[in-house]
């Protein structure tokens, strides 16, 4: 359990890590658009401004484009789908066991919506365990 708690903490951060690239650029060339158009390119004649904002809606899309590009392949792994899978349903259970009484602290780990864990693929490999057989901690 311990091991699929890990794998799945991984492949969040990969996500979290595209997610910060992706609100980064958004934030400059979105956001910062507004600034710049104010101050430099209203000054300009119409010719800049018609450039400047297909430029701007190019990089903001191409930025959109290519974090989804990236993260396509991880979305659609059967192996890290059956983690996401096991990881929502793990979950599930412990708040059944959380409403029931059991002593889970409340900062446990939650992992998000799970939108591409809905379907678990039992002919997918297994992802590989890092901690051997002595480290089977489920």
């Amino acid at each position: 359990m311990q091991w699929m708690l890990v794998q799945r903490r991984e492949d969040t951060e990969k996500g979290s890590l595209l997610g910060c690239l992706l609100a980064v650029s958004l934030f400059v060339f979105g956001v910062g658009a507004w600034p710049f158009w104010d101050l430099v390119a209203s000054q300009k004649p119409r010719q800049f401004q018609i450039v400047f904002i297909a430029v701007d809606a190019v990089i903001v899309c191409a930025a959109i484009l290519a974090v989804f590009l990236v993260r396509r392949r991880s979305l659609l792994d059967p192996v890290v789908r059956n983690v996401r899978c096991r990881a929502r349903l793990y979950r599930r259970i412990v708040g059944i066991a959380r409403r029931k009484g059991a002593d889970i602290p409340g900062m446990y780990p939650y992992y998000g919506m799970y939108a591409t864990s809905r379907k678990f693929f039992p002919e997918a490999p297994e992802r590989p365990s890092a901690l051997g057989d002595a480290g089977d901690l489920s």
